[in-house]
């Protein structure tokens, strides 16, 4: 039994870390993106990729996982016909995107958007075809082809990204023409996934009618929810691709004003996805282990592993949200050439600490089996951040975007709360609360007094960057150890922990 969970472990560890590696291209790439192309092109790009976003999540992480539970024990018509099923609306779906983009760019505010909407709309083609073959190597624990067509498809998505950028600084096109490219390397990406997963299992998909409704149903419902974790920001940013041009426009600003500085907005997912590589990395380590212990029925184990959980989801998001605020000037700098809404922006960074505690909560409420829960919370959020931005952008112009964005958060985070405590035995955590906070405000004077270095260039501006950086860590981490806010068996599970601090 031990010889044949050591490999499937293994190909775990080495899924976890390509998806980490994943996680770390796909939020730098904006980087060199905005350098080239200015705000108006992150902003152009940021308007529309949301929508491909969707699409890689579903076919990538959400359906694969559905589809690996669903297909084991079923016959091949049963699996023919549901692919089929699946194809065909994914394909009238991207059909009805495509003849709709116009009209989906002028409800965006800028018609400009159309070829990319167009471009985006054709990811839905081999969104199914994925999924049903990679959750056949999931149910195989096959995970080393998972981790390569991870490999391939981002590796291929960055390049066309980097091509697009190389295109507008030598042919001197529109940022909207470079936007298409860019988001096409998304339709390579996911192509070429598909040609890779055809040659090397070549499945046999002859066309079959044996499709039952129920099943249809069940399998919207649970990638639906497996796709919620994964989704937070990104519908967010849908949200307001479609309000936030026009809402700006509506305070005063000019349309030219209105993308510019949408496109600095948009600065905010790209520092905060870099956040949440980190939250997440440590949050998740003990949900395995919290899901065995449920399916043994041990209660005590479950609870201790929850509140564990807990207490490094509240450590870590809120290290990492207050260490992003702190060190935002010379993010915005270094990483974006231009120092600007730092205000907005600050507020924006504390969607770590919310998002990372949905996840949490999200996974403890998963293996507890409470879907409509799930539904219910992510609809509030959703509606609260629709509703907030109309009041608040009017009110306050773009930092009402991002105030919307955390008190939607906020609510959506409070309702699986109050679920949560419901289901598991939470021990009161007001002293570590406290010893946390205490721990932040040491580590935010630490770096501050860096910050006062004066700086002249980029280059003296990244050298500090990495320096407050450091401090700010070492900080973190000696506070953890001498003041005991994690005890043994708490910090022995995190990664990495158990080499850095010696009894």
């Amino acid at each position: 039994m031990m010889t044949q969970s050591k490999p499937i472990f293994n190909s775990v560890l080495l899924l976890t870390g390509t998806m980490v590696l994943v996680k770390v291209l796909s939020a730098i790439y904006r980087v060199p993106y905005q350098n080239i192309l200015g705000d108006e092109g992150l902003y152009a790009f940021q308007q529309v990729y949301p929508l491909v976003a969707i699409v890689s999540v579903v076919s990538l992480n959400a359906m694969p996982s559905v589809m690996s539970s669903w297909m084991n024990n079923r016959r091949q018509s049963e699996i023919n016909a549901m692919f089929w099923f699946l194809q065909v609306s994914c394909l009238i779906l991207s059909a009805v995107i495509f003849i709709c983009s116009e009209w989906l760019s002028r409800m965006m505010g800028d018609t400009h958007l159309t070829p990319m909407i167009r471009m985006a709309s054709l990811t839905l083609i081999p969104l199914v075809f994925i999924a049903m073959v990679r959750g056949y190597y999931q149910m195989q624990h096959q995970m080393n082809t998972i981790a390569i067509s991870q490999v391939i498809d981002q590796i291929l998505r960055v390049s066309v990204i980097l091509f697009a950028i190389v295109i507008y600084v030598l042919m001197d096109v529109s940022v909207y023409k470079a936007g298409t490219i860019a988001i096409s390397g998304s339709v390579i990406g996911l192509s070429s996934v598909a040609v890779y997963f055809y040659f090397k299992r070549r499945p046999k998909l002859q066309f079959s009618r044996e499709i039952y409704m129920k099943d249809t149903k069940s399998i919207i419902m649970m990638t639906v929810l497996y796709a919620i974790s994964y989704l937070i920001l990104i519908l967010w940013q849908v949200v307001d691709s479609f309000t936030l041009i026009h809402l700006l426009q509506e305070t005063g600003y000019s349309f030219h004003e209105s993308i510019r500085i949408k496109g600095v907005y948009d600065r905010g997912a790209s520092l905060i996805q870099m956040g949440l590589i980190v939250t997440t990395t440590f949050s998740f380590v003990l949900i395995p282990l919290l899901t065995e212990q449920l399916q043994k029925k041990n209660d005590k184990l479950v609870n201790e592993y929850a509140n564990t959980s807990l207490k490094i989801t509240v450590l870590f998001s809120m290290a990492a949200a207050v260490g992003l605020m702190n060190l935002l000037p010379l993010l915005n700098t270094v990483f974006f050439k231009t120092n600007e809404l730092i205000a907005t922006l600050s507020i924006f960074m504390l969607a770590v600490v919310f998002v990372t505690f949905i996840i949490m909560y999200t996974a403890l409420l998963q293996v507890k089996s409470r879907r409509a829960v799930l539904v219910m919370a992510l609809t509030i959020g959703l509606i609260i951040k629709i509703v907030a931005n109309e009041v608040l952008v009017a009110q306050f112009g773009i930092v009402g975007a991002s105030i919307s964005t955390i008190l939607s958060l906020a609510v959506y985070t409070f309702v699986l709360h109050y679920y949560v405590m419901k289901l598991y035995k939470i021990q009161s955590m007001g002293l570590f609360i406290m010893k946390v906070i205490t721990l932040l405000i040491v580590m935010s004077v630490f770096v501050q007094g860096v910050l006062f270095i004066p700086t002249h260039s980029r280059m003296t501006s990244l050298m500090l960057l990495v320096l407050a950086g450091i401090i700010g860590v070492s900080v973190v981490l000696i506070g953890i150890i001498k003041m005991k806010i994690l005890i043994k068996d708490e910090w022995q599970h995190l990664p990495l922990m158990d080499k850095i601090i010696k009894e």
